[in-house]
């Protein structure tokens, strides 16, 4: 029987650097991972190729909405023809994971899964924002048995966030963590994080959540496409994703209003597309075609 261990947390969050640490503890094991990204581009799925996993992706929506929910199943019976021990599934930051004891527990799977259960992956800096306007995320915490509680190094009000926690899940159990990382003693209830709430079936797309797909021009340098992402960046939740500029190579990683543009380079995949989430309220389209104008100079385009 394969060990099932399911990895939620809001965009932004850690939940890939947790993931290559959390992976660690299965040496000698057979791993495979599933990996969700909500928007159209393949990014963590490359993230994670060092760890010596099978490794299935699954792109644009969530794995537990009825749009890509079979292709979640297919991923699933693929990966145990291998018979792994452990499989990893690391969520969309917009997934809602109500779903899961469902499947785990249908006919196709019955007693081939050992629900471990779910880490929920908390952004310390951004928690109270998130968790007050993406009703998602109460729902990560609340069917979540253990959360990690990361970045605290760069946040002051680590009681408020736990007891925000407490209000919507008051039994799980709430470790610390920066970049993804946890103390040796943690690791016994990370390895048995337990279930939340009792989960419910599979539901439809929240269509107040959305995805826009932005194609950069290779000959913008570093300056200009951080002063292109400043123009619309307090209108997403999350953007992401590898250019090659005229002075470099890089990896752009921005949650909520903190802009991180970082060396890196991308061998495989696409590149000088980056891939911007929002929700309910936030006025993304607009804001978008308002930078795209400003830089009528570039080739810069958007899908959603």
């Amino acid at each position: 029987m394969t060990d099932f261990y399911l990895i939620t947390g809001f965009l932004g969050a850690g939940k890939t650097s947790f993931l290559k640490k959390f992976a660690k503890l299965f040496r000698g094991k057979k791993i495979s991972l599933i990996i969700n990204e909500f928007g159209k581009e393949d990014i963590d799925s490359h993230l994670l190729e060092d760890l010596q996993a099978r490794l299935k992706s699954i792109i644009q929506g969530s794995i537990f909405c009825v749009c890509r929910l079979e292709d979640f199943e297919n991923a699933l019976s693929d990966l145990l023809e291998d018979n792994p021990d452990v499989l990893l599934v690391e969520t969309s930051g917009l997934s809602d994971p109500s779903a899961i004891n469902q499947i785990l527990q249908g006919p196709a799977y019955a007693g081939r899964f050992n629900y471990k259960g779910c880490i929920c992956i908390a952004d310390a800096l951004n928690f109270k924002k998130v968790i007050g306007t993406a009703l998602v995320s109460q729902k990560q915490i609340s069917l979540a048995g253990t959360v990690l509680l990361n970045k605290i190094d760069l946040a002051d009000d680590l009681d408020e966030t736990k007891e925000l926690i407490r209000e919507h899940n008051p039994a799980a159990h709430i470790v610390e963590s920066s970049f993804g990382a946890f103390p040796s003693e943690a690791e016994a209830i990370l390895l048995n994080p337990g279930a939340g709430e009792s989960l419910e079936g599979p539901g439809r797309r929240d269509l107040t959540l959305q995805s826009y797909l932005i194609k950069i021009d290779p000959e913008m340098t570093r300056d200009d496409l951080e002063a292109f992402i400043k123009l619309f960046i307090k209108e997403t939740h999350r953007i992401k994703g590898f250019v090659k500029l005229t002075d470099g190579d890089f990896f752009v990683d921005c949650v909520a209003d903190n802009l991180q543009i970082k060396p890196g380079k991308q061998d495989r995949g696409q590149i000088n597309r980056l891939v911007a989430l929002s929700g309910k309220g936030m006025a993304t389209r607009a804001a978008l075609r308002a930078a795209i104008g400003a830089y009528d100079n570039f080739e810069i385009s958007m899908e959603s």
